[in-house]
Parts: structure tokens; C-alpha cells; sequence
């Protein structure tokens, strides 16, 4: 599996991701928390949930939109994620 699509589920948590997943697919939904992400993830679109910080986003990761939660979390951008 390397791409998913779970919005608009009404889902709290997302938990055992198959590590091939490169793409997710997650918005509108009353998400709290995403820990344990695949190593491989490259998109994660988690936008309007109610996400309050991000633990251990994987080094992989090329694009993430998450607008509408309230997130505590603060990013640092280095030239290598850019």
C-alpha cells in the first residue's frame, strides 16, 4: 500500500501504517495525535483535525499541509526540507 485515503471518517487515531505508505491522506476527520509514521511517508495531508503537535515526522517527508488544527508544534525549516 502506498497511498491513502481516509477523509472525512470521523476517525480519532491512525495506528500500525503500513511502512511502504508513501502518500496519506487524512483530512477533515477529529484526529488528536499522528505518532509512528512510515519512514518512507513523503505527503501527509492532515489538514482540519484537531492535531495539536507533531511527534517524530519522518526524515522523508517532502510535503505536509495541516491548516485548521490547532498545533502547538514549531517547525524548523532547513535548507535540506525545503
Amino acid at each position: 500500500l502506498e497511498e491513502l485515503q481516509c477523509n472525512k471518517n470521523n476517525i480519532t487515531h491512525l495506528d500500525n501504517l503500513p511502512q511502504s505508505l508513501e502518500k496519506l491522506y487524512c483530512e477533515n476527520n477529529k484526529i488528536t495525535h499522528l505518532g509512528n509514521l512510515p519512514q518512507n511517508l513523503k505527503e501527509l495531508y492532515c489538514q482540519i483535525n484537531k492535531i495539536t503537535e507533531f511527534d517524530n515526522l519522518p526524515a522523508s517527508l517532502e510535503k505536509l499541509v495541516c491548516f485548521g488544527n490547532p498545533l502547538t508544534y514549531t517547525f524548523l525549516i532547513t535548507i535540506e526540507n525545503i
